[in-house]
């Protein structure tokens, strides 16, 4: 989150970060996984290789190749979820709407 999270002003941060308390935030890397994720320092092809994983993922997954994407997950039984939201702007710069796109899975279903 936090590349997007920048482009929000010093006095917006805190309703956002609020927000974000209540998910379990995760980041997936579509270019190059930095090395801190494995356990031993990759070749720099198998770092890309995972990149490039992740990518097909995001675009199987989410049909969209968008960077930065936001997007609310459920878990649920197996290895599957269901998408709960996803914000259609890369850069975060609505603080409104991006809002709303957290607060949209607590939301009472129409």
């Amino acid at each position: 989150m936090a590349q997007g999270f920048r482009c929000l002003t010093v006095n917006s941060r805190e309703k956002v970060r609020n927000r974000l308390k209540q998910f379990v935030l995760v980041q997936l890397y579509v270019d190059v996984v930095p090395d801190k994720f494995y356990r031993e320092a990759p070749a720099d092809k198998e770092s890309e290789a995972d990149g490039e994983s992740n990518y097909e993922f995001e675009r199987k997954h989410f049909e969209t190749m968008q960077v930065p994407l936001y997007v609310i997950v459920k878990p649920k039984a197996g290895d599957s979820f269901d998408v709960a939201a996803a914000y259609d702007e890369g850069k975060i710069t609505d603080e409104n709407a991006f809002v709303g796109f957290l607060d949209k899975p607590f939301q009472p279903a129409k």
